[in-house]
């Protein structure tokens, strides 16, 4: 009766240990499972921030044209401006020049109405 107790004891243990074998390949399964999640999210985060630094870099490319661009905008609008100012120059200059062919004579007349 004694070995009869002794081989069930064993087999008990040996059960057991079979099941804990068990467990393990499933955890083992389980962390090579999220191991490879882990390489594919990691493959998906650098392929992401590759994109953004492109998205970037695009993007800093089109802020420098805008600011080129403002900078234009800025030159011909001081531009504009001079060539404005010296019409206005222009214009006095030539009213001037008109007033200035006037004869003398005419300022000499008391009634500046007749002429």
């Amino acid at each position: 009766v004694n070995l009869l107790e002794k081989l069930q004891k064993y087999e008990n243990e040996l059960d057991n240990s079979f099941q804990e074998i068990e467990e393990f390949k499933n955890t083992l399964y389980s962390k090579d499972k999220l191991v490879e999640n882990m390489d594919e999210i990691i493959k998906i985060q650098k392929d992401s921030i590759v994109m953004m630094q492109a998205e970037l870099k695009e993007l800093h490319q089109k802020n420098e044209l805008q600011v080129q661009t403002i900078g234009h905008l800025q030159n011909a609008v001081v531009e504009a401006k001079k060539c404005i100012d010296q019409m206005g120059h222009k214009t006095v200059s030539d009213i001037s020049e008109q007033w200035s062919t006037i004869s003398p004579a005419v300022y000499s007349q008391r009634n500046v109405h007749d002429v």
